[in-house]
């Protein structure tokens, strides 16, 4: 049994170098498949749903094509990855 993650980027991520810290969650994740990566961007909940890693480079380019939000509320951002684990079978 692997991991699950869910990564939080929003646009103040932009300046932390977004695609840098997108790429960690996907290149951490240890033999596909056993780790799971989220993935939401500020605009969509669930841009890159929980998912087991099972191409690493394609989850990748998923998450240099994000475009940044900066929502009013992060609440249903983490909302959603909340229920995202807690549905997992991983270990989180």
């Amino acid at each position: 049994m692997g991991v699950a993650v869910f990564g939080l980027l929003f646009a103040f991520a932009l300046l932390a170098g977004r695609p840098a810290a997108g790429r960690a969650l996907v290149a951490a994740a240890d033999p596909p498949p056993l780790d799971e990566v989220g993935v939401s961007d500020g605009n969509q909940e669930l841009a890159i749903p929980l998912q087991k890693v099972t191409n690493k480079p394609d989850l990748i380019a998923k998450v240099d094509t994000l475009q940044m939000g900066d929502p009013a509320s992060y609440k249903s951002f983490f909302d959603a990855a909340h229920k995202s684990l807690v549905d997992s079978d991983a270990k989180v």
